[in-house]
């Protein structure tokens, strides 16, 4: 194993932009990429769509709720690799419910998968980017989550949790300085299947493969150029 070579951790890589994501990344660069979700299948899926490119793909199968899981995950790639160069926190959770409807169950869920979970692997594995020369945090956060944006009833939790990520990512940057980059995608809609779940009328000619490719390029090659940014990517304007 080449160790020289860039490692990357992409959450949520199951399905949508996250299983694309891992593909572009995997196609592009000889890199490892750590690929993690909860469902083995999905990934091991993922592993053979990308048997043949020139990077490689190594799938967690985690929960990032729970607190052994993410023991499990920072136990291999310490053991695997030693390090790591980047995190794309692109796990999500989004529900579709007005307000007065939303349990605390709801609001924990959502805040936990979409905020919590990448607090705890940025502080997890916070020595490990402080070594790398990469050193770069991507958020993948939502329009929802983007102040002036048109905001849509039934995502009050979601918006709510995606726009403190997008806090969360100008805070740390103020923070660790020239350590480690930390920059958030606010993407608006994309074709996934959370998206159909949670809207199924609603059409959109955004695909995750034309997502994948940007983010996948802007976490490897432009952690010099933006550092502490929120960046809207939407075929709309807010």
């Amino acid at each position: 194993m080449n160790t020289k070579n860039p490692v990357i951790l992409v959450t949520g890589a199951s399905s949508g932009i996250g299983y694309h994501t891992a593909k572009s990344l995997a196609a592009s660069t000889n890199c490892h990429i750590i690929a993690i979700a909860r469902s083995a299948a999905a990934l091991e899926a993922l592993k053979t769509d990308c048997q043949n490119t020139p990077g490689t793909i190594y799938p967690v199968t985690i929960d990032l709720l729970i607190e052994n899981d993410l023991n499990k995950l920072q136990n291999f790639i310490t053991e695997a690799f030693g390090k790591l160069d980047a995190i794309i926190n692109n796990a999500g959770l989004l529900i579709n419910k007005p307000f007065t409807e939303l349990t605390d169950n709801d609001w924990r869920t959502t805040l936990e998968t979409n905020l919590l979970a990448p607090v705890k692997l940025i502080r997890m594995f916070y020595q490990e980017l402080c070594h790398s020369q990469l050193a770069h945090v991507v958020n993948i956060s939502s329009m929802g989550g983007f102040q002036g944006s048109v905001k849509f009833p039934g995502l009050s939790a979601y918006s709510t949790a995606k726009g403190g990520l997008s806090i969360l990512t100008e805070s740390l940057q103020a923070e660790f300085g020239e350590k480690i980059t930390v920059n958030c995608i606010n993407l608006g809609a994309v074709d996934t299947p959370m998206l159909q779940q949670a809207f199924p009328n609603l059409k959109t000619t955004v695909s995750p493969n034309q997502i994948s490719e940007f983010i996948s390029n802007f976490t490897l090659h432009h952690h010099h150029i933006c550092k502490g940014k929120t960046i809207p990517l939407a075929a709309t304007t807010p």
